[in-house]
């Protein structure tokens, strides 16, 4: 053969091997982008899980404080039993800055509650206001007045004490909603009066009222009682999610205040001079709106440059390297071809299999937001029976000895009248939890059985309530749901983990439907339904959210064809359900109109042909 002659030959082998070595180049950075993105994906949504998590711990401890005041109207705490109960949840929350009982005073009682204050230790006592200065004075003579009374802990909130939270317009405006509205509200960001940093913090207001209050703002505003208040220092609450700091390494968390639509406020971080749109231009970002008692915040999470650091794509120049290497080697090359076309199709295989525990690690991050709620209130209540019962069984080892005097003594000093109102309460709360719990785990445990392809005849209405509980953290805030199920309905068979991923799909898109028609201001409703027709069992999913466009109807069902905002959803989940639905013999199709919702109505025969 002539050196031309090699030439000839060697030729197209060159050219392939420059070809497959660009390929595989833009494939390599395609696929490194993307396990990048569902790292920092993971990352932010763990991060932004924990916020929403001490967010909610933070108001049910203000929620589980006026439960308290509430039912203990007739003989109310005093400052030691104020501090016994609030005791707990500050141990086990470190990013509350302070609980207190802010009673509603009428000037003509002004008098005697500085008077009672100051006898009861507190020297110079005064219901306070702010000059023009900031500094703190008596407050001038109004119709009403909510001074902090009672706040633990009380180091480092000395300021607060007495302070008439109706002298400041935003602390005002947050308290007269909670009032008018009767339940509990959150503040605008605001600077405390105890803050010395430079960090915003936020009020949560819960009214209590006098017993049988009619329904009416008049009717509230003539019985409030006055309020148990949280107060949460915003840098503290996002800190206290990350534990060892790992999480702020590689992941920034940026929150605003979107609930007056007129302007954006910054909460977090205070002083920084990012740009909202800065932030949601990056590449990658994650952004969650949450709902914090009545407010409603948006965190976008951002990588860090460390983050970004970590995760350069070098394989991407490694392959190019390689692929170039074995194109000189000849005909090995071909043979090396087909090796790296096999592990080509394993990765975008285990792309697949990452998108798909992805979506199932969201769910799990709701889930756990769902149980720390009841988990939240158990412990609460085990930690004050716990205190409880010790001096009640000092009360009873003394009676066993015989010695009335002593038992007298004891018995003196325990306030037997609260204690016989709060145990059954805090048992009866404790019980409740548990069953909550129970009934969460219950439905983990069903979905999280295996996969298999075996087909098996199941209960189509309990996986359907099942499907409802698992996901009840991406419809709780946006919508209400209904249950239409026949009582009567045959058992289906079918592969039971398909007809789940139906479900979630078509109940989370339900869900964003509705918040992408009405945000969290207006709930909607999503109904879930299903008949039994002869030899066909037919479920669907309805919800009042956007509905779908004439013009796009025909595409909904598309692989990788998606309405939503990039970010929000990878066009794969209704292409899933169609072929689900279709392996086992039956189909899925939609009436939309929009504005005004989606049913999504799937046939299946209750015994499906084999496949």
């Amino acid at each position: 053969m002539t050196p031309g002659d090699t030439i000839r030959h060697l030729m197209p082998v060159a050219v392939t091997g420059a070809v497959v070595a660009a390929l595989l180049f833009c494939t390599f950075l395609r696929i490194e982008s993307g396990e990048a993105d569902t790292a920092f994906r993971g990352l932010a949504e763990q991060r932004i899980a924990a916020v929403t998590i001490n967010v909610a711990a933070a108001l049910d401890s203000v929620d589980l404080l006026a439960a308290h005041f509430a039912a203990s109207r007739e003989s109310p705490p005093n400052r030691t039993q104020f501090r016994i109960m609030v005791a707990p949840a500050l141990a086990s929350h470190p990013f509350i800055q302070a609980l207190e009982w802010v009673p509603a005073v009428p000037l003509a009682e002004r008098d005697a509650l500085e008077r009672q204050a100051r006898a009861e230790g507190l020297a110079g006592f005064h219901i306070t206001e702010r000059d023009a200065g900031g500094g703190l004075i008596p407050a001038a003579a109004r119709p009403a007045y909510f001074p902090v009374a009672f706040v633990e802990p009380r180091a480092g909130n000395e300021a607060a004490v007495g302070f008439d939270l109706a002298s400041n317009p935003p602390r005002r405006a947050a308290l007269e909603a909670a009032r008018d509205q009767g339940r509990p509200l959150a503040s605008a960001a605001i600077r405390l009066v105890q803050e010395k940093g430079d960090q915003f913090g936020f009020l949560v207001f819960a009214p209590v009222f006098e017993p049988n209050v009619a329904a009416t703002a008049d009717d509230r505003r003539r019985h409030l009682a006055g309020f148990a208040l949280g107060v949460f220092r915003i840098g503290d609450l996002i800190a206290a999610g990350d534990k060892d700091g790992g999480g702020a390494r590689m992941v920034r968390l940026d929150v605003f205040d979107d609930t007056d639509p007129a302007f954006e406020q910054r909460l977090y971080p205070s002083g920084s001079p990012v740009p909202p749109g800065a932030l949601t231009a990056a590449p990658r970002h994650v952004v969650e709106p949450i709902e914090v008692a009545g407010r409603h915040w948006r965190i976008v999470a951002t990588p860090t440059a460390e983050f970004q650091a970590l995760n350069r794509p070098d394989s991407a120049y490694i392959a190019v390297a390689a692929t170039l290497l074995i194109t000189a080697l000849g005909l090995l090359f071909l043979k090396n071809r087909i090796t790296q076309a096999d592990e080509h199709s394993q990765l975008l295989q285990r792309m697949l299999e990452g998108g798909r525990f992805e979506a199932l690690g969201t769910l799990a991050g709701g889930i756990a937001h769902e149980i720390n709620t009841p988990t939240q209130y158990i412990g609460d209540n085990l930690s004050f029976l716990r205190d409880t019962f010790a001096p009640l069984l000092t009360l009873a080892g003394t009676a066993r000895t015989g010695d009335w005097a002593a038992t007298a003594a004891l018995a003196e000093g325990l306030d037997l009248d609260y204690l016989n109102a709060e145990i059954p309460a805090a048992l009866d709360q404790a019980a409740d939890g548990v069953a909550r719990i129970s009934k969460i785990v219950q439905a983990i445990r069903e979905f999280s059985h295996p996969g298999s392809v075996t087909k098996v005849a199941f209960d189509l209405n309990h996986m359907i309530q099942a499907a409802a509980t698992v996901t009840r953290n991406q419809w709780k805030y946006v919508a209400e749901m209904v249950f239409d199920l026949a009582p009567d309905l045959p058992r289906l068979t079918a592969v039971e983990g398909e007809i789940n991923q139906i479900l979630i799909n078509l109940i989370v898109n339900a869900a964003q439907a509705i918040e992408a028609k009405t945000g969290r201001r207006e709930p909607g409703t999503i109904t879930l339904t299903t008949r039994g027709d002869g030899g066909v069992i037919v479920f669907s999913v309805a919800d009042t959210g956007v509905g779908i466009p004439a013009d796009l109807r025909h595409r909904i069902f598309e692989m990788f064809f998606t309405t939503k905002p990039p970010g929000s959803g990878t066009g794969q989940g209704l292409a899933i359900s169609r072929a689900i639905a279709q392996r086992h013999g039956g189909g899925i199709e939609v009436v939309s109109e929009p504005n005004k919702g989606s049913c999504f109505t799937v046939r299946l025969p209750a015994t499906p042909p084999a496949v």
